[in-house]
C-alpha cells in the first residue's frame, strides 16, 4: 500500500505540473487533478524505452523532464498569449521576443529585485527538474514492476474516455501540430508578406509627393505608447481621464486651435510598437516580426523619406531606445535621438528611461526652436508604457526641467502593481496616459504658436487584463492645427470634429494612413 500510495502522488504531481495552464484558465485547482494525456504519452514512452534497452540511462529521464517543461510552457503560451495580447501564440516568432522581454524586466525592477527574482527562478526551475526526475523514476519503476495492471489501467482510462466520461484533459497536440505545419509553410508565408510588400512597392513607384499644402509648416507625430480605444470604451478608463479630455478640449479651444478624431486599427496589441510604427511609416500591415523584417530589407521609401524629398528636416525621437539600432537607418531620418542622446541626469522610472514632458521640452529647446521650419518629428513617447507601477509627477513650470536632474527631489507616483498582474492597474494605466496627454497638452499651449500640424495617436491598446475579453485593436488618433484647412482632407476621410472619436467600426487599418495623407497634401 505505501508504494501505491507514493506512486499515486508521484502521478498526482506530474499531472498537476502538466495542468497548470488548466487550473488557471479555469481558476480551480480542481483541473489539477485530471489525468494530463501529456504525462500518460510521456510515461508509456519510459516504460517501452526501458523494456527494450534495458541499461539505465541517467539522460532518459532529464528528456522526459524537459519534454514535460517545454509543454507545459507551450500550454501556459497557448492560452497566456490569446488572454493578454489577442492573437495566437506562434513559437517560432515569440521565441525572438525573449530577450525583449528580459530587457523590459531588467529595466522595470531594481536591480537586487531583478538578481533575487533571476535566482528564485534558477532554484525553482532547478528543484522541478529534481522533482520530476523522482517521479517518472517512481512511476516508471512501479510500471514496470506491475506491467500487466498498469496496462490495464490505461487501456481502462482510454476507453472510459472513449465512452465520453471526461478522464483527460485536451491534449495540446493540435497546437503543436499548428506551429509544425508553420514552420513547414514558413516561404509560403514570407511569399505572401513580400506580395504585401511588393504592392506597396508598386503603389509607389514613379511617384512624387510635394507636400505642397502643407505650406511649409512642421509636422509633429505623437505616438502614445499604450493609448488605446479602452479609454473611450470602458466607461471606468473614460471617467478617469474625462477631466484631462475637458482641460485639453478647453485649451485647444482658447488657443484657437482646430481638431478632428477617428480611431484607427494598429497592428499589434498590448506590445511590440515597432510594428505600429513600420506601418504607419511605410504604409505596410507589420502584424508580425517576419514581415517587419522583410520591410526593413526592401526598397519602400517611409514617411521620413517623403518629408525629406519634400525639403523638411526629419527627426526621430525614440528615448526608449538604449543600444544601437542599425537597422533604424531604413527608415531614413536626418537626425535620431535615443536615451543617449538627451543629457538627461534624473532618474528612471520603471522602465521609461525619461519623462515624456522632458523628451517633448528637450527636442524643442534642441531642434524645434532652433532648427527653421519645415521639421518633420516623429515622438515615440514612453511614459505610459507598462507596468504602471512607477511614474514621474508633472512639472508644471517647464523652465524647471533643464537636465531632469529636479526629478531626484521630487515625489515619484507608485501604485501596487506587480507585473505580469495587471488586474489592479486601471488607475496607474489611466494616470500614465493622462500624464502624456498632460504634457502634449501643455506644449501646444505653452510652445507652438504657429500652424504646426499635429498628430496624436495611440500605438496599440495596452495588456488584455486591462481591456478586458474580446476588444478592438483600435487606438485613437486625433489631428490638431489652427488653420482649419489642413484638417479639412482628414474630414473628408470621416474624422469628426473634437478630441473624443465616436465613429463606429469598421476602422481603417494603420498601414492605410500614409499615402492618402501624402496625396492629400500634394499637387501631383
Amino acid at each position: 500500500m505505501k508504494k501505491i500510495a507514493i506512486f499515486l502522488c508521484a502521478f498526482l504531481l506530474l499531472n498537476i505540473v502538466a495542468n497548470i495552464a488548466n487550473v488557471w484558465q479555469h481558476h480551480n485547482v480542481l483541473f489539477g487533478l485530471f489525468v494530463a494525456p501529456e504525462i500518460f504519452a510521456v510515461l508509456l514512452a519510459l516504460f517501452i524505452t526501458i523494456e527494450i534497452f534495458p541499461s539505465k540511462n541517467p539522460w532518459l529521464y532529464f528528456v522526459a523532464s524537459t519534454t514535460i517543461v517545454l509543454v507545459t510552457l507551450c500550454k501556459l503560451s497557448f492560452f497566456a498569449v490569446p488572454k493578454f495580447f489577442h492573437r495566437s501564440f506562434n513559437l517560432y516568432i515569440d521565441l525572438a521576443y525573449i530577450p525583449d522581454l528580459l530587457h523590459f524586466v531588467y529595466h522595470s525592477l531594481p536591480l537586487w529585485k531583478f538578481l533575487l527574482g533571476s535566482v528564485v527562478t534558477v532554484s525553482v526551475v532547478g528543484f522541478l527538474y529534481w522533482v520530476l526526475h523522482k517521479c517518472l523514476h517512481c512511476c516508471t519503476a512501479e510500471i514496470k514492476e506491475h506491467k500487466k495492471i498498469s496496462l490495464a489501467t490505461m487501456s481502462f482510462l482510454l476507453l472510459l474516455h472513449a465512452s465520453g466520461v471526461y478522464v483527460f484533459h485536451p491534449s495540446c497536440v493540435r497546437e503543436i501540430a499548428a506551429q509544425v505545419d508553420f514552420l513547414n509553410n514558413k516561404p509560403h508565408y514570407e511569399n505572401q508578406y513580400r506580395q504585401l510588400i511588393e504592392n506597396v512597392e508598386e503603389t509607389a513607384k514613379n511617384t512624387s509627393y510635394d507636400l505642397k499644402y502643407l505650406r511649409k509648416n512642421n509636422v509633429l507625430l505623437f505616438f502614445v505608447e499604450s493609448y488605446g480605444k479602452t479609454i473611450f470604451d470602458k466607461a471606468r478608463h473614460q471617467q478617469l481621464l474625462q477631466p484631462r479630455l475637458d482641460s485639453f478640449s478647453a485649451m485647444l479651444k482658447e488657443k484657437q486651435y482646430n481638431v478632428c478624431s477617428h480611431f484607427i486599427i494598429s497592428p499589434t496589441f498590448g506590445g511590440n510598437s515597432w510594428l505600429a510604427h513600420g506601418a504607419m511609416s511605410c504604409g505596410v500591415k507589420t502584424f508580425n516580426q517576419i514581415i517587419f523584417d522583410m520591410l526593413l530589407g526592401s526598397k519602400l521609401k517611409t514617411m521620413a523619406h517623403y518629408f525629406r524629398q519634400a525639403g523638411y528636416r526629419a527627426i526621430s525621437v525614440m528615448p526608449g531606445t538604449t543600444k544601437p539600432w542599425p537597422a533604424g537607418k531604413f527608415f531614413g531620418f536626418d537626425q535620431k535621438y535615443h536615451a543617449w542622446h538627451f543629457d538627461y541626469r534624473g532618474p528612471k522610472y520603471g522602465w521609461c528611461t525619461m519623462t515624456d514632458q522632458y523628451v517633448i521640452d528637450y527636442i524643442h529647446r534642441e531642434e524645434v526652436q532652433k532648427s527653421s521650419p519645415p521639421l518633420f518629428v516623429e515622438y515615440v513617447l514612453i511614459s505610459s508604457h507598462a507596468p504602471f507601477h512607477i511614474q514621474p509627477p508633472y512639472i508644471e513650470d517647464w523652465k524647471n526641467l533643464k537636465d531632469g536632474a529636479l526629478y531626484h527631489d521630487t515625489q515619484t507616483i507608485t501604485y501596487p502593481i506587480v507585473w505580469p498582474n495587471l488586474s489592479n492597474a486601471t488607475e496607474g494605466y489611466v494616470r500614465s496616459i493622462d500624464y502624456v496627454l498632460h504634457s502634449i497638452e501643455d506644449y501646444l499651449a505653452q510652445k507652438i504658436d504657429d500652424d504646426s500640424l499635429i498628430i496624436v495617436l495611440g500605438d496599440h491598446q495596452p495588456h488584455g487584463t486591462i481591456t478586458g475579453s474580446n476588444p478592438s485593436w483600435a487606438v485613437p488618433i486625433h489631428i490638431i492645427c489652427r488653420d482649419s484647412k489642413l484638417l479639412e482632407p482628414f474630414i473628408r476621410q470621416g474624422y469628426t470634429p473634437g478630441l473624443i472619436p465616436t465613429q463606429k467600426p469598421p476602422y481603417t487599418g494603420m498601414e492605410n494612413f500614409l499615402y492618402p495623407f501624402l496625396q492629400n497634401f500634394s499637387s501631383k
